[in-house]
């Protein structure tokens, strides 16, 4: 891969991750500082994915030091995700609930005689 390659795709994947940040500020600015940490971090192990992909390192002690920086980044992202799922989950949890009570309100209140008949 040659060097303008490089920087053209680098580009591409700062606007899109830019793009994607703008419209989650837009769309659901309440939480946007949720998603911010997972997304940037994934955004950073995808560029250090495509580094060690496409750059010859191999056989180097270089390369030892990327797939440990590597799984460092994939851990750390692992570990914001789950915060950002579970504060979200604490945060909505009253919504969710009614959203589940409403769900068992509306599957008791089916008949399934009827459902049987359809089918």
């Amino acid at each position: 891969m040659n060097y303008f390659s490089v920087v053209l795709s680098c580009l591409i994947l700062i606007l899109l991750t830019a793009s994607l940040m703008y419209i989650l500020g837009r769309k659901i600015s309440y939480n946007y500082i949720l998603y911010n940490g997972p997304i940037s971090l994934g955004v950073g192990l995808i560029f250090f994915l495509g580094k060690i992909v496409f750059f010859e390192t191999r056989n180097t002690i270089e390369s030892g030091a990327d797939i440990a920086i590597t799984l460092i980044l994939l851990f750390v992202w692992l570990v914001a995700l789950i915060e950002t799922i579970v504060v979200e989950v604490i945060v909505n949890g009253n919504e969710i609930k009614t959203s589940i009570r409403n769900m068992q309100t509306q599957l008791k209140s089916w008949d399934i005689k009827k459902i049987k008949e359809r089918f």
